[in-house]
C-alpha cells in the first residue's frame, strides 16, 4: 500500500490523466488513459474514482454543494471513459480522476489527478431538437387523426340518411309480367 503511494504520490500525471473528449448541452464525456499508470505485481486496477463539481465563472472557486463523485470500472486495455451527466447547461466544471487499485482484499487509492476545466455549451442538443420535432409531428398527426375521425362519422351519418330515402323498384312485378309476356309467346 506504501509503495503504491509512494510510486503514485502525484496523483495521475497530465499524460496519464483525463481529457476532455466531448461536451454537449448537460453531458460530458472524459476520455482517461491509465496505459502508462504503473501497478504493482499482484495488484490489479479495476476502478476510477471521478468527483467533479461546479465552478464560479469569474472567481474560479468550487460552488459548494455541488460535487458530485462516482466509481467506474475500468475497461480493458486501460484506456476508458467517464461520463458525466445531469450537468447544467452554460457552466463552468472541474472534474478530476483517481485510480483505485485492488491489491489482495484491499483497495489503495491514488491521490486525484489535476483538475480538468469543463465547460457546457447552453445550445439544443441533436436529441433535444429531435424530440422536439418528434412532438411537433405527433401533435399534427393527432389534430389530423382527430379530423379524420369526425368526417368519417359524418359520412356514416350521411350514409344512413340516404339509404332512408332510397326506394328500391320491386321486381317480383317484372318477373310475374316477364313470365306472362313469355307464355303468351310460347317461350318457355
Amino acid at each position: 500500500k506504501q509503495w503504491y503511494q509512494r510510486r503514485v504520490r502525484g496523483g495521475i500525471n497530465a499524460e496519464y490523466g483525463p481529457k476532455v473528449r466531448e461536451v454537449e448541452n448537460n453531458r460530458a464525456i472524459l476520455e482517461v488513459d491509465l496505459s502508462g499508470v504503473p501497478v504493482p505485481k499482484g495488484a490489479s486496477m479495476d476502478y476510477i474514482s471521478v468527483k467533479y463539481h461546479q465552478v464560479d465563472g469569474q472567481s474560479g472557486e468550487m460552488i459548494a454543494g455541488t460535487q458530485t463523485s462516482f466509481i467506474q470500472r475500468v475497461w480493458v486495455g486501460g484506456s476508458t471513459d467517464a461520463f458525466l451527466g445531469d450537468l447544467v447547461k452554460g457552466t463552468n466544471y472541474e472534474a478530476a480522476v483517481r485510480v483505485l487499485v485492488r491489491y489482495g482484499k484491499t483497495i489503495v487509492a491514488s491521490p486525484y489527478s489535476h483538475p480538468i476545466a469543463i465547460t457546457t455549451t447552453n445550445t439544443e442538443s441533436i436529441q433535444e431538437r429531435l424530440r422536439s420535432e418528434i412532438a411537433v409531428l405527433t401533435s399534427e398527426t393527432d389534430k389530423k387523426s382527430d379530423t379524420l375521425e369526425g368526417s368519417v362519422k359524418t359520412l356514416e351519418t350521411e350514409r344512413k340518411a340516404l339509404e332512408g330515402r332510397i326506394v328500391y323498384p320491386d321486381f317480383s312485378v317484372l318477373s310475374s309480367s316477364s313470365d306472362r309476356f313469355f307464355n303468351s309467346v310460347g317461350i318457355k
